[in-house]
């Protein structure tokens, strides 16, 4: 990645020096927080606001959402199982007769079971 391109994108290129002197690459400028930028000499806040805008950017471009994307996947496999196992749990319970509880075990299921499958996915 070129980070003197990247700065002019994003209409900091007056700061390419501070970049250059300091070596941040392209997995450094990822990481980079506010004092980070603070301690390369980026004094002006709006500057400093701007950068961190580009970095959010530029890091969420790169893992593509995939881990907001794993855990959504857990939660609709959890989900899933979990209302399986609740409707199993329904079935049961309503040829006894208690419909209510039926209800109540096939929600708890499926919550249950999106949880797990959101932890799982972490």
């Amino acid at each position: 990645m070129d980070i003197k391109a990247w700065l002019e994108e994003n209409g900091m290129s007056e700061h390419w020096e501070k970049f250059e002197s300091n070596k941040i690459d392209e997995d450094t400028l990822k990481s980079m927080t506010e004092n980070d930028l603070k301690d390369i000499g980026i004094d002006a806040l709006g500057d400093r606001k701007t950068l961190i805008a580009g970095i959010n950017r530029l890091s969420g471009a790169s893992s593509s959402g995939s881990e907001g994307s794993d855990v959504m996947t857990g939660v609709i496999i959890g989900g899933v199982i979990g209302a399986i196992i609740g409707f199993g749990g329904c079935m049961i319970a309503d040829n006894r007769g208690n419909t209510s509880l039926a209800t109540i075990g096939g929600l708890l299921g499926a919550t249950l079971g999106a949880v797990l499958g959101a932890i799982i996915k972490k």
